[in-house]
């Protein structure tokens, strides 16, 4: 499995394209591969018609390199039940893309392709997060996105 993150767009494109050329290149290597790629998701400094444009851009770029983006999946996320203001979305769109280079695919059989759902995945507390500022109380949603998992409760 190949994962690729487009929650929040970059403002630097060629990387991500960059990304997604590597991403399409070794799922385009074998039938039992998949690429788990996250959509870009609306956050305050975004437009419904940029996150739409930045979809369309991601989804012409993983067809253009042969692979199938026609298995659209939902990423359900489990808020902790400490923090009830938390504005965080419950869920996010992804796409499945398989490549068309071969007839059949491994991964089309798992019970996460079956149902479409893949979750719940726990999300750790905002305060819980590297660089969260103490004394404002928030974070930008792009530091939010860049977590590093190496946070002192991950590896207690």
């Amino acid at each position: 499995m190949v994962g690729l993150d487009a929650t929040l767009w970059p403002s630097n494109s060629p990387y991500l394209s960059a990304a997604v050329q590597t991403a399409c290149g070794i799922t385009n290597m074998s039938e039992n591969t998949v690429c788990h790629a996250q959509l870009p998701q609306l956050q305050s400094s975004t437009s419904n018609q940029t996150v739409l444009k930045h979809r369309r851009s991601l989804e012409d770029q993983l067809v253009n390199q042969k692979l199938d983006v026609s298995t659209v999946m939902l990423l359900r996320f489990q808020k902790p039940d400490s923090q009830r203001n938390d504005a965080r979305r419950a869920s996010q769109p992804c796409v499945a893309a398989t490549s068309t280079n071969y007839k059949t695919n491994g991964f089309l059989s798992s019970d996460a392709m079956q149902t479409s759902t893949i979750g719940p995945v726990p999300l750790i507390k905002t305060s819980l997060m590297l660089g969260y500022d103490q004394e404002s109380g928030s974070m930008s949603a792009g530091l939010r996105t860049e977590q590093f998992l190496a946070h002192k409760t991950l590896f207690a």
